[in-house]
């Protein structure tokens, strides 16, 4: 009977060991797959993260790049109107000259003419006979 006894507890005794450490091999299992399930959900956050980064990182280098062509644009409009206005006021400037010329022109020819006339003038007075002919 003692015997018995003593093998029943060492039974029991194995049956309960066996059970802790089933329980303990099942909460190793399961704090392991936990902590593979957080470890494969940080590293998926951190792809998310690195992936809004360089999405983060793309859109402001397009928007510099974007910047940057605007500003081109801009300057190479400001440099056209700067060259048309140049041009403009160079033209303005010839025209100005010329018209300068021009009237410069109309006035000698005026003073030509003026001159011309009274050369006329003078050898129409000197050909006139006064009607005195006490010099010869």
């Amino acid at each position: 009977m003692l015997l018995v006894d003593i093998g029943c507890r060492l039974l029991l005794l194995m049956m309960m060991m066996m059970m802790l450490m089933m329980m303990v091999h099942v909460h190793v299992y399961v704090l392991m797959i936990m902590m593979m399930m957080m470890m494969m959900m940080m590293m998926m956050m951190m792809m998310m993260m690195m992936m809004m980064m360089m999405m983060m990182m793309m859109m402001m280098m397009m928007m510099m790049m974007m910047m940057m062509m605007m500003m081109m644009m801009m300057m190479m409009m400001m440099m056209m109107m700067m060259m048309m206005m140049m041009m403009m006021m160079m033209m303005m400037m010839m025209m100005m000259m010329m018209m300068m010329m021009m009237m410069m022109m109309m006035m000698m020819m005026m003073m030509m003419m003026m001159m011309m006339m009274m050369m006329m003038m003078m050898m129409m007075m000197m050909m006139t006979d006064d009607g005195d002919d006490d010099d010869g």
